[in-house]
């Protein structure tokens, strides 16, 4: 049998050879062996394959194109029994009995395998798992507005095996009744169930975060596609300055412990090269990107870091004291809470940038208490007007506005704050000042999920500021 060739192809030429030769008997029979035998010898050689080496896979499962995958990490016995591992949602609701529940949630159990034949060899899990079958129940899904009775998950629990890898360490599967095509990837035999599945589970909190409000798949020719709520493994994708109605599409996909998959290829349009790039799984890198391994170059990316921190969607806060400020920013802050405190015994409480929709301008804002006539602590929020510009993908430049006449309004009592205490405080005025004054080169340890980025001072990178994704 050649790798990667349809046993069901083999099946058939093998029948159609024997009727040949029973026509005539002048050549001799192509194959020493009847089809019954040669299936009979390919579902040992699958029962073999999948019991080898420790028996242990990771499954790459999916339903439908509206959920996102899971993993199942499963080890095949030649006793006939498998063991199933898997840690989601879907378990925890079958098991708490709580169908609200949204936490991932662990279980293991055993039940019976079999590899039998149809035109092809078939993988069947025929005994009830509960962690497993529950996606191929047709029962109505819990916590759901739709009432899914009689089809469920749509799931599979029998899988026509297509071909394998030439090391016989991959398998690749499609839903019997489905017709969904999925992976299977041998793992070694040591791995620890339940702790390679918190590491899945820890793998997926950390790619996408919810407060990072795009990615970006970066193509090769140097277009970008927008790619929104990741977080749910449903992206929708657009191109970059294009129409966010007309041309969004969306895929599904699971992340697994080294990467992501969609559950289908995407073919993407890179209007700077004029090529078209189909892509399907990604492997994490050690900057956080996601790299393609379908062509070696395509990535996905939050994006550009300046742009993330003169994001209209996104705030930003201060990381203020020895752990976020280092050099001369932090000697400044240090004479900042100095000089507040013998202004009127004022506190800094933090401060925070970002973009004011109802104002349409981007603020800083730093939250204070202060003693008042009657020596009561009142808690305030001085406001400075601001302005963010990227200077290019990696670097930032700001500007502070204290003419605009809000300020002047007593009505506005923040602004009133802030340009007072700007004025009367000399530490905050050297703070603000040396800002302004300031280019920063940005760095993150997570270009994916840039939640926390170092601003580093463009002529010496030992005095910083280090700010993060802020919700108030």
């Amino acid at each position: 049998m050649k790798k990667f060739l349809n046993i069901s192809v083999i099946a058939l030429v093998a029948m159609g050879s024997l009727g040949l030769s029973s026509c005539s008997h002048e050549e001799d029979d192509i194959f020493n062996e009847n089809a019954a035998t040669r299936l009979a010898g390919t579902i040992t050689t699958y029962s073999d394959i999948l019991t080898q080496n420790g028996g242990k896979w990771e499954l790459e499962y999916f339903t439908t194109s509206d959920e996102p995958g899971y993993v199942y990490v499963m080890t095949f016995n030649k006793n006939g029994t498998v063991t199933m591992a898997g840690q989601n949602q879907w378990i925890g609701k079958a098991k708490t009995g709580d169908p609200s529940s949204t936490t991932p949630y662990y279980a293991s159990e055993t039940s019976l395998w079999e590899v039998i034949t149809d035109n092809g060899p078939v993988l069947s899990f025929n005994s009830y798992n509960s962690i497993f079958h529950l996606f191929s129940d047709p029962a109505d899904l819990p916590s759901t507005t739709v009432n899914e009775g009689g089809h469920g998950h749509t799931g599979d629990y029998e899988f026509d095996i297509m071909k394998y890898s030439d090391n016989g360490d991959t398998l690749y599967l499609q839903g019997k009744k489905h017709e969904v095509n999925m992976i299977m990837t041998r793992i070694p035999a040591s791995t620890d169930d339940k702790t390679y599945m918190n590491e899945v589970t820890a793998m997926a909190d950390s790619f996408f975060n919810a407060n990072i409000s795009e990615n970006y798949i970066n193509l090769p020719g140097g277009s970008r596609y927008v790619v929104l709520d990741g977080s749910t493994s449903i992206m929708t994708t657009y191109p970059e300055n294009g129409d966010p109605v007309v041309q969004s599409t969306t895929h599904n996909f699971i992340i697994t412990r080294t990467g992501l998959s969609l559950m289908s290829p995407m073919t993407l349009h890179d209007s700077i090269d004029g090529k078209d790039y189909s892509v399907q799984h990604f492997v994490r890198q050690a900057d956080g990107s996601l790299l393609c391994t379908d062509d070696n170059k395509t990535t996905i990316t939050a994006d550009y870091l300046s742009g993330c921190v003169a994001s209209k969607n996104m705030s930003w806060k201060l990381a203020l004291g020895s752990v976020g400020l280092g050099g001369r920013f932090l000697d400044e802050y240090n004479t900042l809470v100095t000089d507040m405190k013998a202004f009127n015994s004022s506190t800094l409480s933090s401060m925070h940038f970002g973009w004011n929709a109802s104002a349409g301008r981007y603020e800083l804002n730093f939250p204070f208490t202060f003693k008042n006539s009657r020596k009561q602590t009142v808690k305030a929020t001085g406001i400075i007007i601001a302005n963010v510009v990227a200077v290019d993908h990696n670097t930032v430049k700001f500007a502070f506005d204290f003419d605009d006449p809000v300020y002047s309004d007593t009505k506005q009592v923040n602004y009133v704050y802030g340009k007072a205490y700007y004025n009367s405080v000399p530490g905050l005025k050297a703070f603000i000042d040396d800002i302004a004054a300031t280019s920063f080169t940005l760095s993150t340890a997570d270009v994916l999920a840039p939640v926390s980025i170092t601003m580093a001072d463009q002529g010496n990178a030992e005095n910083f500021i280090k700010i993060n994704v802020y919700n108030p």
